[in-house]
């Protein structure tokens, strides 16, 4: 198996091992840190270690929006139900909007990148979670895929 992860480039061997962080599977990602190129300076490949630390910077964003936004959802969620408010019915269809867009905007930046969606939901402990992942605002769906590509490290410009 080791031969097998040594012909993966750095950013596959990453994506690899991303994945095996968020299954808990550390032998498996000894096996593909110990496949990754060493160089003179006796660490890991850089491509390697920039787009590990980029997907789990990605993952730990992802999370900490994510959950913000759920939470502000559900506040305003309640506040609405209680009151009718239609400004608060304003609020939660923008928060609702906010994380369809986020969800359209990480599967198509996990597709881009080859990268297991549920890798990074994994990592933000939103596995479970269901959010629609089609039909997203296109406006903010780009905004988010760029933020998130950003963070990774990657330029599409």
């Amino acid at each position: 198996m080791d031969k097998l992860y040594s012909k993966l480039t750095p950013h596959e061997q990453a994506a690899l091992a991303f994945e095996a962080i968020a299954n808990n599977d550390d032998g498996g990602r000894e096996m593909i840190v110990g496949s990754v190129e060493h160089k003179d300076y006796r660490c890991t490949h850089w491509d390697f270690r920039s787009r590990l630390l980029g997907l789990t910077t990605l993952a730990s964003y992802y999370a900490l929006i994510y959950w913000k936004t759920r939470t502000c959802l559900a506040v305003v969620g309640s506040k609405y139900n209680e009151r009718g408010d239609e400004a608060d019915q304003k609020a939660a269809f923008e928060f609702l909007d906010a994380l369809i867009a986020m969800e359209c905007a990480l599967h198509e930046v996990c597709a881009k990148l080859n990268i297991d969606v549920l890798a990074v939901k994994k990592h933000a402990r939103c596995e479970d979670e269901y959010t629609p992942d089609k039909y997203g605002n296109g406006e903010l769906v780009e905004e988010y895929v760029g933020l998130f590509m950003g963070l990774v490290g990657v330029n599409e410009g």
